[in-house]
């Protein structure tokens, strides 16, 4: 702790997780409230200029900063490829000393050309699964519902949510307690359009008691 109070806030690292996501990596914890407010960027702190014309809005940009305070990860409504100029200010640490400024010159963030995956599947309820992707998508695909015997069961799949990168499914009240479900997803792809990996990707699930 002594040795973090001692160090000076700089950004370590900026880079590309995704096609619209961003991750800024600080030496320290950063104050939160001179860089997020409401999930959202603070005014004045982060700017992303394109070279290659294309321009990122982080006005509409959620963000999120890690517990620690060391890591912030931005979602963009857009997609972010190429090269950007970058500018970090306005922001300090815990103990209210502002960062020196930063900027990088032509950092170029490239393609996103890695397919978006299935994360994982979690049970929310006897009736409900969240399936949860690697990252944003444009597009969840299509979604198909068979039991052990091949025959389809009725399942409804939700909106994408809020963050675009997790679905909802609930089974329906007449299907039985006990059966396995598996179910197909195919057709789904992320920002720049990337496919999911396996496409098609199938997983199980099962009908729980109340």
């Amino acid at each position: 702790k002594a040795i973090e109070a001692t160090k000076q806030l700089t950004v370590e690292s900026v880079k590309a997780l995704n096609a619209t996501q961003v991750e800024v990596t600080f030496s320290k914890a950063v104050k939160a409230s001179t860089i997020v407010k409401d999930g959202k960027l603070v005014a004045n702190t982060v700017v992303f200029k394109s070279l290659d014309n294309k321009e990122v809005n982080l006005t509409n940009a959620t963000a999120e900063l890690s517990k620690d305070g060391k890591t912030l990860v931005i979602t963009t409504a857009t997609v972010v490829e190429g090269r950007y100029d970058i500018t970090i200010e306005n922001i300090t640490d815990a103990d209210d000393k502002k960062m020196t400024k930063y900027e990088a010159k032509n950092v170029d963030f490239g393609k996103d050309t890695v397919a978006p995956t299935i994360s994982n599947v979690e049970k929310v309820n006897a009736s409900t699964v969240k399936v949860n992707f690697s990252e944003p998508l444009s597009d969840v695909g299509n979604f198909t519902f068979k039991d052990a015997e091949g025959k389809d069961v009725k399942v409804t799949v939700s909106d994408l949510d809020a963050a675009k990168a997790s679905v909802t499914l609930t089974i329906d009240a007449g299907v039985k307690v006990g059966t396995q479900i598996t179910a197909t997803v195919i057709g789904a792809k992320d920002k720049a359009g990337n496919l999911l990996s396996p496409n098609p990707s199938t997983f199980t699930f099962a009908k729980g008691d109340k």
